[in-house]
């Protein structure tokens, strides 16, 4: 080759590197710089003005009322019906317990109603089968009706006549009295010995030992 042409070649190699040497050394930043850039995006901000937003319509809706027709009636309001309060029961004094009567309890009753001329409160004190007994073996009245019109018949014939107890002993359903009867027709007397039986609050047998 000739000298000409080796100095030319390597004149032009030496410019060559000479040129691109700073284009090596800037070409990695500015890759980077133009990459950043490229993918870089660019922002505007935006502009809400509230003055100018549009009213949403409303679901409901009024419409206004066509002239000449009658505004529509409101509908009537039906109320619960309100219960009338209850009265709180008035306290009421509870009953007395029934007291059972004692079989001298008994006799004592028909005694009162003897010495009152009481025909009715004196049968009343006796069982419907009750029997009086004139020992030792007659029967003086049997039955409740039977007992009442003997001794109605006794106290129309002796009006004055009275008992009244000297004694008297009791044992379970039995009453043992020991009576005086005055204010007989005449002005008699008469003593007894009368044994009552008493069940359920009734008199049912008499045993009258005179």
């Amino acid at each position: 080759m000739p000298a000409s042409n080796v100095r030319r070649l390597f004149f032009r190699r030496g410019r060559t590197r000479q040129a691109t040497a700073p284009l090596r050394l800037l070409t990695a930043p500015v890759l980077v710089a133009l990459a950043f850039g490229a993918c870089q995006t660019s922002f505007q901000p935006i502009e809400i003005d509230l003055s100018k937003r549009t009213p949403t319509p409303s679901s409901a809706s009024e419409t206004p009322p066509t002239p000449g027709s009658a505004a529509p009636a409101p509908e009537p309001t039906v109320s619960a019906p309100r219960l009338a309060a209850t009265p709180w029961p008035t306290p009421t004094a509870a009953a007395p317990a029934a007291i059972a009567a004692t079989p001298e309890a008994v006799v004592e009753a028909q005694l009162a109603a003897y010495n009152r001329r009481d025909a009715e409160g004196f049968a009343a004190a006796y069982a419907p089968d009750a029997v009086v007994y004139d020992p030792p073996e007659q029967i003086h009245a049997a039955g409740m009706e039977s007992i009442r019109r003997t001794y109605r018949k006794s106290f129309a014939e002796a009006p004055s006549a009275r008992v009244t107890i000297s004694r008297r002993l009791t044992q379970g359903n039995f009453v043992v009295d020991q009576e005086s009867l005055s204010g007989l027709p005449g002005g008699g007397s008469a003593s007894a010995i009368v044994i009552y039986e008493v069940r359920d609050g009734k008199i049912h047998r008499v045993w009258i030992l005179r």
